[in-house]
């Protein structure tokens, strides 16, 4: 897999586990005494992939999370699960797939294959 795709698949987790923290869990790890809470732990890592991150794919991430919550899709058969639109021929008939980073002509999501 190409070393980007795998950066935006880790940096759409990380933001996903982030919207999901409430600040009730990070004011309570606190309390308790941790060094770090979890939502810390997570914008460090999230500054370290963003760090390794050609910047027109991070600019291209932040504006298609912007827009939906989500970033990356994954594709079966020829079909975007982002969108559920089916891809072009060409994209989909093109061999080493998720060796390089592609993007949904329709939603704009970064794309990774399974396999068919």
């Amino acid at each position: 897999m190409h070393k980007q795709l795998e950066l935006v698949i880790l940096l759409n987790d990380l933001e996903l586990t982030l919207k999901e923290l409430t600040e009730d869990e990070s004011k309570l790890e606190e309390k308790m005494g941790f060094k770090l809470s979890k939502k810390q732990q997570i914008e460090n890592t999230r500054s370290e992939i963003i760090k390794q991150l050609d910047p027109t794919v991070h600019y291209a991430f932040e504006k298609v999370w912007k827009r939906y919550g989500k970033a990356v899709a994954s594709v079966r058969k020829g079909i975007c699960y982002g969108c559920f639109e089916s891809l072009p021929t060409q994209t989909v008939s093109r061999k080493g797939k998720n060796e390089q980073v592609t993007s949904c002509p329709h939603c704009g999501k970064f794309l990774y294959w399974l396999e068919d």
